[in-house]
């Protein structure tokens, strides 16, 4: 579905299911802000955009009050479901229920969400090349453990991988109509 002619959500290059681009970062981790950085929707913007904290909470829920956000790169992509505000400024995003699918990328078809209390993969693919965490490893503050900034963000890879930074990560909220 087309979003309506005042919002400014757009949809994931390319699809019609719903996903809606809420920011992406590229090569270097990101200082978390709650307001809107660059242009989101510009595919020839380069580096780290997003949409403001009010424009994604903005945003409808299911009737349950979920949001759930779809997080990929080039070799990772896995989905969060919470009922938590999105909350930049916070340690893992501000969500406090955090249930995460790694099996479908569409929330409706996923029928194994996992609670965790992290954004953190490892209990689900281990320590390999899949693994993403935000923030640090604990969790419990903004960070980026690949680089060991405590006030940037990113997502970090798997041991398997060096715990290098995740790259060309994209971040879509799925709206729900």
């Amino acid at each position: 579905p087309a979003p309506p002619p005042h919002a400014p959500w757009f949809l994931e290059e390319g699809s019609a299911t719903g996903w809606y681009a809420a920011l992406k970062y590229e090569v270097e981790a990101y200082t978390p802000t709650a307001q809107a950085v660059g242009n989101i929707h510009d595919p020839s913007q380069v580096g780290f955009s997003k949409m403001s904290d009010a424009d994604i909470n903005a945003m409808p829920t299911d009737p349950a009050g979920y949001s759930y956000y779809k997080i990929m790169d080039h070799h990772s992509v896995f989905l969060v479901r919470t009922l938590s505000a999105f909350d930049d400024g916070s340690a893992m995003w501000g969500f406090t229920d955090i249930d995460i699918c790694h099996q479908d990328t569409i929330p409706t078809n996923c029928a194994n969400w996992v609670s965790l209390a992290t954004i953190d993969l490892l209990s689900i693919v281990g320590n390999d090349c899949t693994r993403r965490f935000l923030d640090t490893a604990a969790g419990d503050s903004v960070g980026c453990a690949a680089t060991g900034s405590t006030t940037e963000r990113c997502f970090t890879k798997g041991e398997d991988c060096g715990s290098e930074m995740a790259t060309y990560v994209r971040v879509y909220k799925w709206l729900f109509t």
